[in-house]
C-alpha cells in the first residue's frame, strides 16, 4: 500500500495523472485475446488443435496469474503469403476490437519437413502499433503450445505511463502490482528499453490522436516493483516535456526482433545519397555507413550493445546524433535538412582556402629566396624578391572576399529560415578568418624588409669605412 501510494505521489507531482489515465494502472491486469490459426494439415487436426487450444489456457493461468485476463480464440486458416496475411488479418482483428482489449496476438502453426513452425505478431490498443513478427519452432504436437507462448512471450511488449520530463523519467507500468508467478514475464525490469508516444484527446475527452516521440528512448536503471526510473536517450533537445492539458504520455517496451533496420535518409522528397553513418556501439571507432543512392543504409543488430548511437555526418559537419535500436522497426525514416546552402558555402570556402594555400606557399619560397640572397649581400635581388611578394594578393584582397561569401551565404539562410545553416556558414567564415591571419601575416614580410634595410646599411657602412682606410 505505501509503495502504490509513493508510486502515485510520484506521478501525480509530474502530471502524469490526469482525467484520460485510466486509476491505478499498475493494478489493472492486461485485456488479451490470442487469435490462433493452424494449417491445414492433417497432421493439425480440429480435435488436436482444441487439445493445444486447453493446454494454452492452463499454461498461461500458470505462467502470468492474474496479470493477462486471456481468451484464445481459434481461426480459420491464413490465405496467401503467411506474413501479409498475418498482418491484414491482424489490422481487420484491431479495427473491429480496440476498445475490448488492450493486446491482440496473432498467431499461426504451419507444418515443416521436421516438425511445425509458430509465427506470431502482437497489436498494442495504447498506441495503436503492430511489433514486427516473431518465429519459433516445435519438433512435435507436444510441444506446440510452449511454442505458441514461446512467441507471444517474445512479441508480447509491456505498456507503462511515463511521468516527469527532461533527462530522467519515472514508469508505472501496467498490471506491474500483479507479478506473474513466471518472473520471465514481469512487466518493469531493470535495463529494459520503453519508447513512448503521446496520446492526445480532445475537450470531449475521446483520443485524437497518437503520436510516437521520434528517436527517443527511456532506459530503465532503478526499480520499486511496478515503478522505475530511467534515462532519457533522445536526439530531440527536449522530447518529453511537461504535460499539456488532455495529453497523456505511454511507452512500450522495445522488444527487437529483426536483425538489422533500413535506415532511410531523406529531405523532403529527395532521398540524401552519400551521406556519412558513422554507428556508435562503443565509444571506441565507429562503424562507418554510405547511405546508397536511395539513401539508404542497413544497420545490424548486435545482441551485446542493442542501443548504439548515429552520428549523421555531412562533410565535416554532424547533421544528427541519434539513438537507435537496430531489429526494432523494419525501416527508420530520418528527416534531414536541407544541407546544399551550406555545402555550397563551404565549397566557396574550401575554394578560397586553396587560393589562400597557393599564396602562402608562392610567399614561402619567394621569402626563403630572400633570406638566401640576402646572405649573399645580393641586394638588388633581395629588392626584387619582395617585390613579388608585395604582388602576391594581400590579406586584406582574401578578408574582402571571405566576407562577401559570407554576407551571401547568411542572407540566403535568413531568406530560407535556416537558423542551423545561419549558424554553421558564420562559424565557417570565422574559422577560415583566423587561417587567413595566421598564414598571410603582414609582420613576417616587414620583418624581412627591415632586416634587408638594416643588413644594408651596414654593408653600406662597412663599405664607406674600408674606403675612407684606403684612402688614409
Amino acid at each position: 500500500m505505501l509503495l502504490r501510494l509513493l508510486c502515485f505521489i510520484g506521478l501525480l507531482a509530474f502530471g502524469a495523472i490526469s482525467v484520460q489515465a485510466n486509476d491505478a494502472p499498475e493494478l489493472r491486469p492486461y485485456q488479451v485475446q490470442l487469435r490462433v490459426t493452424f494449417e491445414a494439415h492433417p497432421a493439425l487436426s480440429p480435435m488436436g488443435q482444441q487439445a493445444v487450444v486447453a493446454e494454452m489456457a492452463e499454461t498461461g493461468q500458470r505462467c502470468l496469474g492474474e496479470m493477462w485476463q486471456t481468451e484464445i480464440l481459434l481461426e480459420p486458416p491464413l490465405a496467401g503469403d503467411l506474413p501479409a496475411g498475418l498482418e491484414r488479418r491482424m489490422a481487420a482483428a484491431a479495427q473491429s476490437l480496440a476498445a475490448k482489449y488492450d493486446k491482440l496476438f496473432s498467431l499461426v502453426v504451419s507444418v515443416e519437413s521436421e516438425g511445425f513452425r509458430v509465427a506470431g505478431l502482437e497489436w498494442d490498443a495504447a498506441t495503436q502499433q503492430s511489433g514486427l513478427p516473431t518465429t519459433a519452432y516445435a519438433a512435435s504436437r507436444e510441444e506446440l503450445a510452449t511454442a505458441l507462448w514461446q512467441v507471444t512471450q517474445q512479441a508480447f511488449r509491456p505498456v507503462a505511463v511515463i511521468a516527469g520530463g527532461g533527462g530522467n523519467v519515472g514508469l508505472l507500468a501496467r498490471a506491474g502490482e500483479l507479478p506473474p508467478p513466471d518472473a520471465d514475464w514481469t512487466p518493469q525490469q531493470s535495463g529494459r528499453m520503453w519508447e513512448p508516444f503521446y496520446r492526445f484527446y480532445g475537450p470531449d475527452l475521446k483520443l485524437k490522436k497518437i503520436q510516437p516521440v521520434p528517436w527517443t528512448f527511456v532506459l530503465v536503471d532503478k526499480l520499486m516493483r511496478s515503478y522505475g526510473q530511467g534515462k532519457v536517450l533522445s536526439g530531440l533537445r527536449d522530447p518529453l516535456t511537461r504535460r499539456r492539458q488532455r495529453t497523456d504520455v505511454v511507452a512500450l517496451a522495445v522488444a527487437p526482433h529483426g536483425f538489422a533496420t533500413e535506415l532511410r535518409l531523406v529531405s523532403g522528397p529527395k532521398p540524401q545519397a552519400g551521406v556519412e553513418i558513422d554507428v556508435y556501439f562503443d565509444l571506441k571507432t565507429p562503424l562507418r555507413l554510405i547511405s546508397d543512392r536511395h539513401g539508404s543504409a542497413t544497420v545490424g543488430r548486435d545482441p551485446t550493445h542493442p542501443h548504439p548511437w548515429i552520428h549523421i555526418r555531412s562533410g565535416q559537419e554532424i547533421l544528427a546524433k541519434l539513438p537507435m535500436v537496430p531489429g526494432l522497426h523494419a525501416v527508420d525514416i530520418l528527416e534531414l535538412p536541407d544541407d546544399s546552402l551550406r555545402l555550397r558555402v563551404e565549397g566557396e570556402v574550401a575554394f578560397l582556402q586553396a587560393e589562400l594555400m597557393d599564396a602562402v606557399a608562392r610567399r614561402a619560397t619567394l621569402m626563403a629566396t630572400a633570406r638566401k640572397r640576402l646572405k649573399a649581400k645580393q641586394w638588388t635581388e633581395v629588392s626584387d624578391a619582395i617585390k613579388q611578394v608585395r604582388e602576391i594578393r594581400k590579406i586584406e584582397e582574401f578578408a574582402v572576399q571571405l566576407e562577401a561569401i559570407r554576407i551571401n551565404g547568411v542572407e540566403s539562410a535568413k531568406v530560407a529560415r535556416d537558423r542551423a545553416a545561419e549558424a554553421r556558414i558564420k562559424q565557417l567564415c570565422v574559422d577560415a578568418k583566423e587561417l587567413i591571419a595566421v598564414y598571410l601575416d603582414p609582420d613576417k614580410v616587414r620583418q624581412l624588409e627591415e632586416e634587408l634595410n638594416e643588413l644594408r646599411k651596414i654593408s653600406e657602412e662597412n663599405a664607406k669605412a674600408e674606403a675612407e682606410a684606403k684612402a688614409k
